[in-house]
């Protein structure tokens, strides 16, 4: 989010804010708890699981990549100016690491599998 300096106000870096630093840092740290208990599970001859504890940990990954959309949105208040933003860093993404999309929702896939092969009992 940049801020207009002829307005007096300072320039604010996204990714260098509370919000996002606590957000990256967070998730990071549970997709890796995460994978750890898939690796747990693929062990103990659980496959299904894993492999939802596998998307899952995807997920969270990729959500600790998009830290400046937790700052965007804890600190702008306007609803129009934050989709603007969120429009903004989404088409910077595309540009710059495509490979994120890819990984969240190739984490959405894993674990949508990994659920049906549990609820629905398939070997």
């Amino acid at each position: 989010m940049q801020v207009d300096p002829s307005n007096n106000k300072k320039t604010v870096v996204l990714q260098n804010t509370k919000v996002a630093v606590y957000w990256r840092t967070i998730l990071y740290l549970v997709s890796a708890a995460v994978f750890a208990y898939a690796l747990v599970e693929f062990t103990s001859n659980r496959p299904y699981e894993a492999m939802g504890n596998v998307g899952l940990a995807l997920i969270f990954a990729g959500l600790s990549f998009r830290s400046k959309d937790a700052a965007v949105m804890a600190y702008c208040a306007n609803i129009e100016e934050r989709d603007k933003f969120l429009k903004k860093l989404r088409a910077e993404e595309r540009k710059n690491r495509p490979w994120v999309g890819w990984m969240v929702r190739t984490g959405w896939l894993l674990m949508l599998l990994g659920v049906v092969y549990e609820l629905f009992g398939v070997m």
